[in-house]
């Protein structure tokens, strides 16, 4: 049986394991997710990696009738947004359908992330801080025992006085490793389309690049917010 000691156990080697491995940053939350966005843009912006992964982009939201109530939720308590005419969205992208608009929004400071550049970095990060990745490495059982977490992973059990579980679709199953109740968690599937945008199409960005200038992205807005 082979023993690690650590000062942070965390589960789940995503994006949102990595981040908080690399340096701690509170992940996720129904209630709060745009301060924590709000609060997470000058890492994003350079702060964490010494490199923005940040590119302008630029988003626009359209909504036919059946999803105005969606709309005004998604609205609440929101900032930077503009409001738009259905020909005002087509005039931006030409290519939609008027009769199947009945309103638009568009946040002109929305930023693309580069999650692989984000992810790369955040795992050099980690390393330089002496941190150790696992792979491979199941977890089975969780336990609390004199102040410490223990984990156990086949032959292997991390002990750590901080646990962050950042298992992904896999989170619940984690928490009631540790004798947590579920908080109903569920995986879901989401869709996009990228297509090469026409020549007639103007920029949805405040201050674009030509890389700014390849896709637009119009859809529903997702309650849970986008990147």
């Amino acid at each position: 049986m082979t023993q690690i000691s650590a000062d942070f156990l965390v589960i789940g080697g995503g994006i949102a394991g990595m981040s908080a491995a690399a340096i701690f940053i509170s992940n996720y939350g129904n209630a709060t997710l745009r301060a924590l966005s709000a609060a997470a843009h000058p890492a994003l912006a350079g702060e964490l990696l010494g490199e923005s992964v940040l590119s302008a982009r630029g988003e626009m939201l359209v909504v036919q009738e059946h999803e105005l109530d969606m709309l005004a939720n998604y609205l609440e308590g929101a900032t930077g947004l503009e409001t738009l005419t259905p020909g005002e969205a087509c005039a931006l992208v030409p290519v939609l359908r008027r009769e199947n608009i009945a309103a638009a929004v568009i946040e002109r400071g929305a930023e693309d992330i580069d999650v692989d550049t984000l992810l790369q970095g955040c795992t050099r990060l980690f390393k330089a801080r002496r941190g150790q990745v696992i792979q491979g490495a199941r977890v089975t059982a969780l336990a609390r025992e004199s102040g410490l977490w223990q984990a156990r992973a086949d032959e292997l059990t991390v002990k750590a006085p901080v646990l962050i579980n950042a298992a992904g679709a896999w989170a619940d199953h984690v928490g009631a490793l540790a004798g947590l109740p579920p908080i109903g968690l569920q995986p879901t599937r989401r869709s996009a389309a990228l297509m090469a945008v026409p020549p007639e199409c103007q920029p949805l960005t405040r201050h674009f690049s030509a890389r700014s200038l390849k896709t637009a992205k119009a859809g529903m807005p997702n309650p849970m917010g986008s990147a």
